[in-house]
């Protein structure tokens, strides 16, 4: 693997240096974070606990990319201004872990009051229906 630093910047305000490298992976996959993060920390002669790569963006149909890495002046810096890392994700062939069942009481509860209350449902529009006066007609008037 081949890196060329392409521009590096220092941000005061945020204790960090912006490096920007054209990294070439001849005959091998996009290399992953770690990977990079490897490589970087022996190009730029740091520690890899202070090193962040932000971005990796690769050209299409090449085997090259452009890295965005943040050098950070110390851990507690890092800590400060980086996001918290997210949840791995879980495996595609991964079943998600069942909790135990709790025990169910093997009686059910009576069926007979859900009846009911159907029968009740039933009886309340017919009721509304009686409880609604008819409409008197009331005489047009002329104007």
């Amino acid at each position: 693997m081949n890196i060329n630093i392409v521009s590096r910047e220092k941000k005061q305000m945020l204790s960090r240096e912006e490096v920007v490298a054209e990294v070439d992976f001849v005959n091998v996959a996009t290399p992953s974070r770690e990977k990079l993060k490897e490589e970087f920390s022996k190009v730029l002669e740091k520690d890899p606990k202070i090193l962040v790569i932000k971005k990796i963006q690769t050209h299409f149909g090449s085997a090259s990319g452009r890295v965005l890495v943040y050098v950070y002046d110390s851990e507690e810096e890092l800590k400060k201004i980086e996001p918290k890392e997210k949840k791995p994700a879980k495996p595609a062939g991964a079943k998600p872990e069942e909790k135990p069942a709790e025990e169910k009481p093997e009686e059910k509860k009576e069926e007979k009051p859900k009846e009911e209350k159907k029968e009740e449902k039933k009886e309340k529009p017919e009721e509304k229906k009686k409880a609604k006066p008819k409409k008197e007609e009331k005489p047009e008037e002329k104007k």
